[in-house]
């Protein structure tokens, strides 16, 4: 019985460690690999915000480059990329959690046509 109460008394002490803080922010990159932009690729740093304020997706972020229009959404919650090629989609990705994203994340998206051209978006979270 005394065990009991010692076992108790440490789980009502609040020892356990709290979950850490949410990000504020995430610093992402997004690069584009093809074979006819001028290095091969190109790539964008940009900060996204943290915080989903409606149930699905969230703010999207547009990016050119060359002939290429890229959509990128990206927060706690869901991560997504759109390659278009004038009005004709390339390529698309979308993945979505179930809570908030304390680590790094990247998603990716092939071209179906030729899987040597691909865009990829990592975020790392900003505290």
């Amino acid at each position: 019985m005394r065990f009991l109460i010692l076992l108790v008394g440490f789980f009502s002490t609040g020892v356990f460690a709290a979950p850490p803080n949410p990000p504020i922010a995430y610093k992402c990159h997004i690069i584009l690999f093809t074979k006819d932009l001028p290095k091969g690729y190109a790539e964008q740093n940009f900060e996204a915000g943290a915080q989903v304020t409606r149930t699905h997706g969230g703010q999207e972020y547009p990016f050119t480059f060359g002939k290429y229009n890229l959509t990128v959404l990206a927060n706690s919650r869901w991560m997504g990329i759109t390659w278009n090629s004038g009005s004709e989609m390339v390529a698309q990705s979308i993945y979505a959690r179930g809570d908030d994203a304390t680590g790094s994340q990247v998603i990716m998206a092939f071209n179906p046509h030729d899987p040597d051209e691909y865009a990829s978006l990592d975020c790392d979270p900003k505290y």
